[in-house]
């Protein structure tokens, strides 16, 4: 902060001096922008990327990331499943475009949608209009066909096998 403050007090003493080269000047002034907001920088830098990760419940979770893999294209993380001694999956996590779903049996963390639980999740990909096609081939449960939405996406919803309702969308200035 000492620092800081030197170069505060030499633009101020260059500034005022009828003298000094305006150049100096200008390049002491520069010189103190950079040193002010160089420490503001490293922290936005450092910051870890805020991050919500979606925790659904499956009355089968083996069944619905085949599902799940098969109409909306995600991809089981291999690091992120937990099996029980019996075999049947406790936790597991799918990725789609960078987006992390976990998800598990019914247990303490909650109940199935089946039994009136429920969310319903917004993921942007990178063509709507192909992936449309694809949850439908797969049987999906369209629950909003494809359309252009009045806030600027392109957008579809759909009913996963065990009633989770997922909207998948894109920005209308990419849409095909």
């Amino acid at each position: 902060m000492n620092d800081e403050l030197d170069e505060l007090n030499l633009v101020s003493l260059l500034a005022s001096d009828g003298e000094a080269d305006p150049n100096a000047v200008d390049e002491a002034r520069e010189e103190l922008r950079r040193m002010i907001e160089q420490p503001q920088l490293q922290a936005v830098a450092q910051r870890e990327p805020s991050r919500i990760v979606p925790y659904l419940i499956y009355d089968e979770p083996e069944r619905a990331i085949t599902w799940l893999t098969r109409a909306f294209g995600f991809v089981e993380l291999p690091d992120g499943r937990v099996v029980d001694d019996e075999g049947i999956i406790q936790h597991a996590e799918l990725e789609l475009n960078g987006a992390v779903v976990m998800m598990g049996p019914p247990s303490i963390h909650g109940d199935s949608p089946s039994r009136g639980v429920s969310a319903m999740l917004d993921v942007t990909v990178d063509d709507v209009t192909a992936h449309y096609r694809r949850a439908r081939r797969a049987g999906a449960d369209i629950v909003i066909e494809l359309e252009d939405a009045p806030w600027g996406v392109r957008r579809y919803q759909a009913r996963d096998i065990e009633g989770h309702q997922w909207q998948f969308s894109q920005p209308l200035a990419e849409a095909s």
